[in-house]
């Protein structure tokens, strides 16, 4: 059985592709559907001066394989395992071995 994570992007891999994430969680049994995008500064930008114009936080399911990561985005993952029970660290070695 496995469940919904939503994990971090480590900040080694910002400017890896969806499509490099997507191949490196298949190979740990990990199926990657979406992505929780949110740009921090034009998130509070926006809602200090309420301007229509910035973007907020949203979900992308399924994004094209060319979209790079940012280190403010989050996987939604589905796994057996949660792994945030595993080390940060180990976790940001296993993505920068890509």
């Amino acid at each position: 059985m496995s469940s919904l994570n939503l994990i971090e992007v480590p900040a080694n891999c910002e400017d890896l592709t969806i499509e490099s994430i997507f191949e490196f969680c298949i190979r740990r049994n990990q199926v990657l559907i979406g992505i929780y995008r949110r740009d921090i500064d034009n998130y509070q930008q926006s809602t200090d001066q309420e301007s229509s114009g910035k973007s907020k936080p949203y979900v992308w399911m399924h994004p094209p394989k060319n979209i790079q990561l940012t280190f403010h985005d989050e996987l939604f993952v589905l796994c057996e395992k949660n792994p945030k029970g595993e080390t940060t660290e180990k976790n940001m070695q296993n993505f920068g071995t890509l």
